[in-house]
């Protein structure tokens, strides 16, 4: 099963998003959330799509937020890269 969300609307203070559930290019399900951030509003859409899917969305192996959190991640990309090595150029 697959998760897709989705920013529906937007204004100072409230978001609404959408989070729907696809198996086999089929959607299930899906439901809306609102809160004052979009992460918020995902995580409630989330909550109310699993009260609605029941156990079959519950048995998922989504990674817990905590884990995403701690998860390494990339450093960013900085102006000073290594000089690439030069070419060499075929012998005549």
């Amino acid at each position: 099963m697959q998760l897709q969300a989705r920013l529906v609307h937007a204004e100072p203070g409230t978001r609404v998003v959408e989070v729907s559930a696809h198996q086999q290019g089929r959607r299930l399900a899906s439901a809306l959330g609102e809160a004052a951030s979009a992460e918020a509003a995902e995580d409630r859409a989330i909550e109310r799509l699993s009260q609605r899917l029941g156990a079959a969305l519950a048995s998922e192996p989504w990674p817990a937020p905590e884990a995403l959190e701690s998860a390494p991640r990339p450093k960013p990309a900085t102006g000073n890269r290594a000089a690439a090595p030069a070419e060499s150029s075929p012998a005549a």
